[in-house]
């Protein structure tokens, strides 16, 4: 694309370069495409007269065929790559229904209890913010055996530095 805006001299000296990377003018069949000649191909960015050698090339080594074959598919791949994404209609029906999942699981967990509000919505599939509710109650009761057990070994490092305390370190 930005080729075809170069002067037609400029061109000719740079495009072997451009096309055959470090390679002379006496290019041979065995040389290989560099890798900003195959995009250039792909994108069809060539002059026609580079693209022509290029073509010539590809007839002939299919180790750059190959290349230029994953160029393309790359190509394509960028090309759908910003296609907005849609979401799921079963997660969307979910996330919407989770008002009335929690009114519903809200009313079994009053009457009923919290593991039976939870065993309802495990079974019928329901998504809802509750069980971080059910959830807490566990969590609080986690933190207090933790803090009584803290609180007794306090006391009993508290008693024994207060029994060696009085007594003047005087037995170690």
């Amino acid at each position: 694309m930005y080729a075809q805006n170069l002067p037609e001299d400029l061109l000719e000296a740079a495009g072997e370069r451009w096309v055959w990377g470090h390679m002379t003018a006496s290019f041979g069949s065995t040389e290989h495409l560099s890798e900003e000649a195959i995009t250039a191909y792909v994108d069809d960015a060539m002059p026609s007269y580079v693209r022509i050698r290029t073509e010539r090339h590809l007839c002939e080594c299919s180790e750059c065929r190959a290349l230029v074959e994953e160029q393309r598919q790359a190509r394509e791949q960028l090309r759908h790559a910003n296609e907005p994404l849609g979401t799921p209609g079963t997660l969307l029906r979910k996330l919407n229904a989770i008002p009335a999942n929690d009114a519903v699981l809200r009313n079994i967990a009053a009457t009923q209890g919290y593991a039976a509000a939870t065993q309802y919505a495990v079974e019928n599939d329901m998504v809802s913010s509750l069980h971080t509710i059910a959830q807490q109650g566990e969590i609080r009761a986690e933190w207090r055996a933790l803090g009584a057990y803290i609180r007794v070994h306090i006391r009993n490092v508290t008693h024994c530095l207060s029994a060696k305390w009085q007594r003047g370190f005087r037995n170690e």
